[in-house]
C-alpha cells in the first residue's frame, strides 16, 4: 500500500492487501521519526557547511573590524545552537532563523526546515499518530455467591482469562480486580442482636436475617460460631429471626449489639481494589474488561471547499455575492461556474457577469502565501426590469408570463483539475430564489 500527500495536504492511498491498523500506524510513526533525524541530519550538514564557509571571518589576521567580527561570531554561534534548538528539525520560524551579517532574507537552501516557506499547512509538525485506549471484555460469568455491602471480593462460577488490573462490571458496580483467589472468607451481612442474650445460650435474635444460612460464622467480640440453624421465635408477644450457633456463647449479649456474619466461599473469586457499594446476589451477570494502549490516527488539516452566498433571496435590480472558500491548501485552484435561470426561457434577467451562456465562467480561488486559505468571489447581477428585452409586446408577454411566480437561479461549480483521489467530484452547488412583482 502506497500513501501519497499532494500540496493541498490530501492523502491518496493505493491500493493492496489489507493491513491491521495498528501495524499501518506504528509503520507512520516509524516514518515520522526517520524523517526527522534525516532531516536533522541534513540540518548539521547544512550547518557544518556555513561553519566552515565563514570560517575566515575568525583568524586573527582577518580582514573584518572587530564589530563586524563580532557579528559574524554571534551569527556562528547560532548555527551552532541550531540542531539542540527545540524546534528543531523543522519547525523552526522564520524570525529565529539566524542570518548572517549584510543577509536580509533565508537561503532558499534552509526553506527546508522552516514551515512559513517549506509545511505552511502544518503536515509535518507531527506524525498524526497519538496514543489512546482500547477497552473490550474478556470474559462474561455469573456471581456463585452473595456479596454483601462493603466487601471487596466477589465470587464467580469462572474465572478464566481473567487477570489483575481488569474491570469488573456488575449491575452498578464497577471495581478493579486486585487479585484472584480458589476461595476466600467474606463478610456476608451485619446487623445487630434483638434483645438481651444470657451466656450459655445458643439461639440468638437477630434485628436482620438477610442471606444467612447454614455454615455461615457468627461474630460478635470473642465470639466465633458456626450457625447450625435459622429461624424464628417468639418472644413477648413478638416473632424474632433467630441464628442458631454451634455452642453457647461464653459472653453475653446486650441488645442492640452489632454482630457479624462471614462466609467461606469455594468458588473462584476476585477481590477488587475497593470495597462494593451495594450488594451483588447469586447468579448475577459479571463482565470483565481490560483496557490497553492503542495507537489512533489524529485529524490531520484537511482541504476544503465551501460556497457561501451573501443572500438566498434577491429582488430585480439587486445583486448578491458568490464566496468559494478553499481552506488548508496553498496551490491555487480553478472552478469552471454556470449561473442560469430555473426554467426561464427568457434572456437578460442576469446581467452580469456575462459569458456564454450567460453567467458561465471561470474563477482561480487561492491563497496568498503563507495563507493557507484561498477565497474568490463572483457578483451576479440581476436585470432592474425582469423579462427585459426584445420588443414592447415581448416584454409585456414575458411581465406577465413570470408574474407572481417564485424564480431561482442555480448556481454551479465544477472543478477544473481533479486528482484521482477525486473522481467522481460532486462538485458545489446552491441556489437563489428571485422575487418577481
Amino acid at each position: 500500500m502506497g500513501h501519497h500527500f499532494t500540496v493541498d495536504g490530501r492523502e491518496l492511498v493505493e491500493g493492496g492487501d489489507p493491513i491491521d491498523s495498528q501495524v499501518l500506524l506504528q509503520g507512520k510513526l516509524d516514518q515520522y521519526k526517520l524523517d526527522q533525524e534525516e532531516l536533522l541530519g541534513e540540518l548539521r550538514v547544512w550547518r557544518s557547511s556555513e561553519l566552515f564557509e565563514s570560517d575566515w571571518t575568525q583568524v586573527p589576521d582577518g580582514p573584518l573590524d572587530s564589530t563586524t567580527k563580532a557579528a559574524w561570531a554571534t551569527y556562528r554561534d547560532k548555527l551552532r545552537d541550531l540542531p539542540s534548538n527545540a524546534k528543531a528539525p523543522n519547525q523552526f520560524a522564520k524570525s529565529d532563523w539566524p542570518l548572517a551579517p549584510g543577509q536580509s532574507e533565508v537561503d532558499e537552501n534552509a526553506y527546508v526546515f522552516i514551515p512559513e516557506f517549506n509545511d505552511p499547512i502544518g503536515l509535518g509538525t507531527t506524525s498524526w499518530v497519538g496514543n489512546g485506549t482500547e477497552t473490550t471484555v474478556v470474559y462474561t460469568t455469573q456471581t456463585g455467591e452473595i456479596s454483601g455491602v462493603g466487601t471487596d471480593i466477589i465470587s464467580t462460577d469462572d474465572i478464566t482469562d481473567v487477570s489483575i488490573g481488569d474491570i469488573l462490571k456488575t449491575g452498578s458496580i464497577t471495581g478493579t480486580v486486585a487479585g484472584i483467589k480458589t476461595d476466600a472468607i467474606i463478610d456476608l451481612q451485619t446487623t445487630a442482636v434483638s434483645y438481651d442474650i444470657a451466656v450459655g445460650q445458643s439461639t440468638i435474635a437477630i434485628d436482620d436475617i438477610g442471606d444467612i444460612g447454614l455454615g455461615d460464622t457468627f461474630e460478635s467480640g470473642s465470639i466465633s460460631e458456626k450457625v447450625i440453624g435459622v429461624g424464628t421465635a417468639a418472644a413477648g408477644g413478638t416473632v424474632y429471626n433467630t441464628v442458631s450457633l454451634a455452642s453457647t456463647v461464653g459472653s453475653a449479649l446486650d441488645a442492640d449489639a452489632v454482630v457479624k456474619f462471614r462466609r467461606l466461599i469455594e468458588h473462584p473469586i476476585v477481590s477488587l481494589s475497593s470495597t462494593i457499594s451495594s450488594g451483588i446476589g447469586t447468579g448475577d451477570v459479571v463482565t470483565f474488561e481490560r483496557s490497553k494502549s492503542i495507537l489512533v490516527e489524529q485529524t490531520k488539516p484537511l482541504f476544503t471547499e465551501t460556497i457561501g452566498l451573501s443572500t438566498d433571496k434577491v429582488v430585480a435590480g439587486g445583486s448578491f455575492d458568490i464566496t468559494i472558500t478553499n481552506t488548508n491548501t496553498v496551490a491555487e485552484e480553478p472552478y469552471n461556474y454556470v449561473i442560469g435561470v430555473r426554467d426561464y426561457i427568457y434572456e437578460y434577467l442576469i446581467t452580469s457577469p456575462i459569458g456564454t451562456p450567460v453567467g458561465e465562467g471561470q474563477v482561480i480561488v487561492a491563497p496568498v502565501l503563507p495563507a493557507t486559505t484561498g477565497v474568490s468571489t463572483i457578483t451576479v447581477s440581476i436585470a432592474s426590469t425582469i423579462g427585459a428585452g426584445g420588443t414592447v409586446g415581448d416584454v409585456e408577454e414575458q411581465q406577465s408570463d413570470i408574474a407572481g411566480k417564485n424564480l431561482v437561479i442555480d448556481i454551479n461549480f465544477d472543478k477544473v483539475y481533479r486528482k484521482p483521489e477525486e473522481i467522481p467530484y460532486v462538485g458545489l452547488a446552491a441556489t437563489v430564489g428571485v422575487t418577481t412583482t
